[in-house]
Formats: C-alpha cells, sequence, structure tokens
C-alpha cells in the first residue's frame, strides 16, 4: 500500500520544480527526501526521475505520476471535510426560518428536545430558498411563514 507522505513529497518536487526546493518546503533533507522518492519508485515499480550526477528530475512518468498524487490529496482533503461535516449534522440541527419570530419562539424548545445536540438557526428571505436548504440538508427543522 501506498503511504500518502510520499505522494506529498512527489507533488512538492513537481510543485517547487527541484528536489533542494522541496526538501525546504517540506522540512526535510535532501538525502530523506531522495531516499523517499526511491521508496515511492520501488513500491511503483516505475522511473519517476531523470538522475544526473547533481540534478534530479521528473520524467514524463513522474509527471504524470504527480498529477495523480495531487488529485488523490485533493480528494483525501475532500473527504476528510466530507467526514467532520458529516459527525458535525450528527451533532447539530439547523431551523431555518423567513420569519426571526419562529427561530426566537422555536430554538428554546429544540435545545429541550434535542439534549445534547447543537441547535443553529438560518434566516432567509422566502420559502423556497429553506426549501432548497431542507433539501440539500443544510437545515433539518423548517419554520416557514
Amino acid at each position: 500500500m501506498m503511504e500518502l507522505y510520499l505522494l506529498e513529497q512527489l507533488a512538492a518536487i513537481a510543485r517547487c520544480g527541484t528536489l533542494s526546493a522541496a526538501s525546504e518546503q517540506l522540512h526535510l533533507s535532501q538525502p530523506a527526501l531522495s531516499q523517499s522518492m526511491k521508496k515511492l519508485e520501488a513500491q511503483l515499480g516505475v522511473a519517476l526521475f531523470e538522475r544526473t550526477k547533481n540534478k534530479l528530475m521528473l520524467n514524463d512518468t513522474g509527471k504524470l505520476t504527480a498529477g495523480y498524487a495531487e488529485e488523490l490529496l485533493r480528494q483525501e482533503q475532500d473527504m476528510i471535510e466530507r467526514i467532520r461535516l458529516h459527525d458535525q449534522a450528527r451533532h447539530t440541527s439547523c431551523l431555518g426560518s423567513c420569519a426571526s419570530v419562529p427561530i426566537g419562539d422555536m430554538v428554546p424548545l429544540l435545545t429541550r428536545f434535542c439534549e445534547g445536540m447543537a441547535i443553529s438557526s438560518e434566516l432567509k428571505n422566502t420559502d423556497r430558498e429553506l426549501w432548497e436548504d431542507l433539501d440539500r440538508g443544510e437545515i433539518s427543522v423548517y419554520c416557514g411563514a
């Protein structure tokens, strides 16, 4: 199984352009970063770099791999955000209204009814906006006019 830190390091090399700049950005020594890239190449079974005496450059396969690495890292961040939002939604009820009076009356009632949950409220201009938010799951209680 490939470790994400290897993909993060490869992506940093691609972004920075040089092993030296990437090692500085990642706060790693150049030899440690070089070893990580050899490990990644061994795991993939392909060469990702053109190596000369004093230079390490991504080859075409390395550039392609760095692009995939960036995408996987974006997906990882998206996954983390969605998981956190899901967990937050399990502990929060959001009341939506287009009139401020029902919110003021309903929040204390919901707080007692939904013990242990946070209650948030959202004021919208129209019932249509509230229905759209309810449909998307952004609010869990609708209090229309």
